[in-house]
């Protein structure tokens, strides 16, 4: 399991980022062909990684993930769903089912910044 702080992110723009899943043990990709993904943004509690209010969620099954080879998935919140966010930090989580068992792929926190722009082009 991976746990961190991701860069932050705009929110007037696109989150989008790549991730590669790797064994634990081998550090080799991992085949996520037929798994199902799951990422959701929450608002930030006290201690970090609590329970606050889910705010966003992309998965596999509604197409804001998608897997791009072995090992590699691609996600995407679009401008639409990120200009709900106010600034501050949030918590992410990330899980990945296959094979009938789920894992805990990675815990973070996610700086939002506001981006000021508020006209839609």
């Amino acid at each position: 399991m991976i746990t961190g702080l991701f860069k932050e992110v705009s929110n007037r723009a696109d989150f989008t980022d790549v991730i590669e899943v790797h064994d634990g043990d081998t550090r080799e990709l991992i085949d996520l062909t037929g798994a199902s993904i799951q990422i959701e943004v929450g608002r930030q509690t006290r201690p970090p990684w609590g329970s606050g209010d889910i705010v966003l969620r992309a998965s596999t099954d509604d197409g804001s993930i998608a897997i791009l080879d072995i090992g590699v998935f691609e996600f995407i919140f679009p401008v639409e769903k990120m200009r709900a966010l106010e600034p501050g930090n949030y918590d992410v989580g990330a899980t990945i089912k296959r094979d009938g068992r789920t894992a805990q792929q990675a815990i973070g926190s996610l700086p939002v910044v506001d981006g000021i722009v508020r006209t839609s082009q």
